[in-house]
Parts: C-alpha cells; structure tokens; sequence
C-alpha cells in the first residue's frame, strides 16, 4: 500500500471518528433534552386536567370522551388523580391504564413530591399537588409519538451526513496527501537519473528549512562523499597504471633481448615464449 493511500485512510479514519463522537453527543443531547421537555409538559398537562376536575368542575365524563375519542390521533395525557388514602377520584381510562398505580407508588410520590419513569416506551410522571390546602396525588402518562418521530429523523440525517462526510474527508485526504508528497515524488525521479557516470547532478534544495530541505542536504552530502570515492578510486587506478606500466615494459624488452641471446637453450628459450 502506497505512503499516500495510507495517510488517506489515516486522516479519514480520524476525522470520521472525531466526527462520529460528536454526532453520537448530538443524538444522545437531544434525547435527554426531548425526554426531559416532555416529562415537564407531562406536569402540565396532569395540573391543568387536576384544575378543571377540582377547580372549574368540568364533567369528568367529558373528559374522559375527549381523551378516548383523542387518544389515536392527538398526544392525550392519561391521567389520575388520587387522595392520599389511595383512593381514586378520577382517572381518563381505568379499563385502560397504562401506569397501573400500587400504594406504594403514591407513597413514593408523597415522600418526594414529584418522581418521573419511562414504562414500556412511555413516560410517567408523579406529583403532589394541593387545592384549597388539600393535598392530592396525580399521575399522568404519554408516548411521545412526534418526539420519537423527530429524533428518529435527526439519527437518520446524522448518520447519512457522516457518510457523506467520510467520502468527503477521503478524496480531501488523497488531494492533500498527493500535495504533500509531490516534492518525494520528484526527488525520487532525480535521485533514477544519477548514475555512475553522472554523479556530479545534485538535488534542488528547497527554500524553508523543513525536513525535505534537510533529507535533500543530507542526500546531497552523501553524493559529495561517493564523488570524491569514485575520484580517488579513479586517481588510484590511474597513478598505478602508470607505475606498473613501466616495470613491465623494462621486463618485456629484457624478456625480449634474452631471445636473442644464442646461448639459451631450447629449453629456456620456449619458457621465455609463453
């Protein structure tokens, strides 16, 4: 795998990641927030239907038609409205009821004035509230169908932004990537077109003094050394030539001079001649 695709998939597997991180903080963000804004409205929903039931004295069956013809299509709150003594002065669907309330709830609820629990996908809040000095329990619970409905349509955006992003963040890897290692590049072109018989070629420094100016000093360096190598090499070679040639011409042309001596026997003469 080439130095540029790994930085590529380098730098799109960071920021993909820090990228991901803040998405998730986002999503989970805004599922605290929904579930926190909808137990208050739940708060509101419980006092204002308490008020109408105790204070203005509507008619409870009106109530409970309203919420059981509504319940399907509006984002009714079931709520019920008990005494301390746990008994039940009002509720919008006993046959129904989704909290299913126990005495030890509304005592709970008594003890700490307001308490707040999801039950199978929906949220229930508990409150002690007073009226004329009187104290009641009231739950009220709903399935937050538009919250739910919202925040499914933000994960789904966030998550096919973040694709987006990380084929983004890819090719910008692979332009910057390229970029970067462009003057490598060239180096290593130069660096194929010093041979041998050209060593005398160096490489372009650059003009900032970063680590690409010091690898090309460095290689340039290096270059000066193996010249100098090859031309001491090449002076050795040559001044050895020249001292050898002449000890062995004397020895050829006395080689040559015994050759002609009459005296040598055939035996000496035919060593001479190899």
């Amino acid at each position: 795998m080439h130095i540029r695709t790994k930085l590529s998939l380098l730098f799109t597997a960071l920021t993909g990641a820090i990228l991901l991180l803040f998405s998730l903080f986002i999503y989970f963000d805004a599922e605290s927030e929904r579930e926190n804004e909808f137990f208050r409205s739940l708060v509101k929903e419980a006092v204002t239907k308490a008020n109408l039931i105790l204070d203005a004295k509507v008619d409870p069956e009106t109530l409970q038609t309203i919420y059981m013809e509504n319940r399907e299509i509006l984002r009714e709150v079931e709520v019920a409205i008990y005494d301390l003594d746990f008994n039940l002065l009002y509720h919008d669907a006993v046959e129904i009821d989704i909290v299913k309330e126990t005495e030890e709830m509304i005592d709970e609820i008594v003890n700490e004035g307001e308490i707040s629990f999801t039950q199978n996908g929906w949220q229930v809040i508990g409150v002690l509230f007073y009226y004329e000095d009187e104290p009641f329990v009231i739950t009220a619970a709903s399935h937050d169908k538009l919250g739910y409905r919202k925040l499914n349509r933000m994960r789904n955006t966030l998550f096919f932004s973040w694709v987006v992003a990380i084929g983004i963040f890819y090719f910008i890897g692979v332009f910057f990537s390229r970029h970067a290692l462009l003057p490598f590049a060239n180096i290593n072109k130069k660096i194929n077109e010093i041979t041998a018989t050209n060593l005398d070629l160096r490489l372009e420094k650059g003009k900032t003094n970063d680590e690409l100016t010091q690898l090309t000093a460095n290689f340039n360096a290096m270059l000066d050394r193996l010249e100098k190598s090859f031309s001491s090499q090449k002076d050795f070679i040559h001044a050895i030539s020249h001292e050898i040639r002449t000890p062995l011409a004397a020895i050829i042309a006395e080689i040559e001079l015994g050759l002609e001596k009459e005296e040598l026997g055939k035996k000496d003469h035919k060593m001479l001649n190899r």
